[in-house]
């Protein structure tokens, strides 16, 4: 991957890949605190999102499968269960996006291929 950040975003471009996502090997995960974009190149995607069960049942959601064809671009809010699935046998190509930048990524060094250009804040470094 290669990653860049600006004041309020992060880039995160994936290299191609030209075979399927194996299904025994996804990642769900959340952010707590930043939403995430997922703009789909080439290739073809199906996004999957399970949204937060709240006390009031009626707000309840089931979980989405999206399919998406290239281009294209799903937004993942904050707290969202979620995951992307490369199919099919085409070239794929997707770049996240998240805003605002991730903070677990900006303090790995040598990860962020333009942090002197936009150094982070001092509000955000470590203590």
């Amino acid at each position: 991957m290669r990653l860049f950040r600006s004041t309020n975003m992060m880039i995160n471009i994936f290299l191609p890949q030209t075979k399927p996502r194996d299904p025994k090997k996804m990642t769900p995960h959340s952010h707590a605190d930043f939403e995430q974009g997922s703009l789909s190149l080439s290739g073809s995607y199906v996004h999957h999102l399970r949204y937060p069960w709240t006390t009031d049942l009626n707000n309840w959601r089931e979980d989405d499968h999206a399919l998406v064809f290239s281009p294209s671009l799903c937004i993942m809010p904050s707290t969202v269960v979620h995951t992307s699935q490369a199919i099919g046998t085409e070239r794929t190509r997707l770049v996240d996006v998240f805003c605002p930048p991730r903070l677990d990524f900006s303090m790995k060094p040598g990860l962020v291929n333009n942090a002197d250009e936009y150094p982070m804040p001092a509000t955000a470094q470590p203590t």
